[in-house]
């Protein structure tokens, strides 16, 4: 007397089955979601350190004399546009700061100082950086 046949799925092997497969779809569903905002994030703060390194590179060749001081008021884009030639624009969702200072007494060093702020999700991000040029 036969008790069970070995021919085709039970029940249980279906049920056991398609736990793993949600189980799995779900862990790399994750795993795609979280990659896809890591990179949006790196994306961000990449553009935002690029547009900083450009406005530095763009106060750089400016003439040392026309760097003057920025002790309350802050040099907009389009003065550093007119004094350097080059032709910067600020993404929309990006802001910046540009801070020049006398870094020794007599105007023969200064500082250059670029904040670039922008959003990542409900946080304010920044990026800085800053840098020394002389008078040649």
């Amino acid at each position: 007397m036969k008790i069970k046949d070995n021919r085709g799925f039970t029940g249980v092997d279906v049920a056991i089955a398609t736990v793993i497969i949600v189980v799995f779809v779900g862990f790399i569903a994750g795993l795609f979601a979280n990659l896809a905002v890591t990179s949006a994030n790196v994306e961000r703060k990449t553009r935002a350190t690029n547009l900083a390194i450009e406005i530095i590179e763009a106060l750089k060749v400016t003439n040392f004399n026309d760097l003057v001081s920025t002790e309350d008021d802050q040099m907009t884009i389009e003065e550093l546009n007119s004094l350097s030639l080059k032709e910067i624009s600020i993404p929309n969702g990006y802001s910046y700061k540009i801070l020049i200072e006398d870094y020794l007494n007599g105007g023969v060093v200064k500082t250059l100082k670029v904040e670039i702020t922008y959003k990542q999700g409900k946080n304010n991000e920044n990026v800085s950086i800053e840098t020394l040029v002389k008078n040649i």
